[in-house]
């Protein structure tokens, strides 16, 4: 059985310290980006410019996922999904 002075479990435990560092720092991270942001744009009212604000824009749709016609692809409405074949 394993107790805490054994050498695997020392090791383990620092990877478990390692990781919950670098959660936090991830959180911190976080935290001061949306700080920057509400500086930037919300308190000192920098405009960023339509390519920052698509960019943003971009960023928020992320996360959805592409239609068929997003993707540019069209079918006319009598084959409305339908595979052409050859008789």
């Amino acid at each position: 059985m394993l107790k805490a002075g054994d050498p695997f479990v020392q090791a383990e435990l620092l990877n478990l310290i390692h990781a919950i560092a670098t959660l936090v720092k991830c959180i911190a991270f976080y935290i001061v980006i949306c700080a920057l942001k509400l500086l930037v744009v919300h308190v000192l009212k920098v405009d960023l410019g339509p390519a920052a604000e698509a960019f943003v824009k971009e960023l928020r749709n992320h996360a959805k996922p592409p239609t068929f016609h997003a993707q540019g692809g069209t079918w006319p409405n009598e084959d409305a999904g339908q595979e052409k074949r050859e008789a």
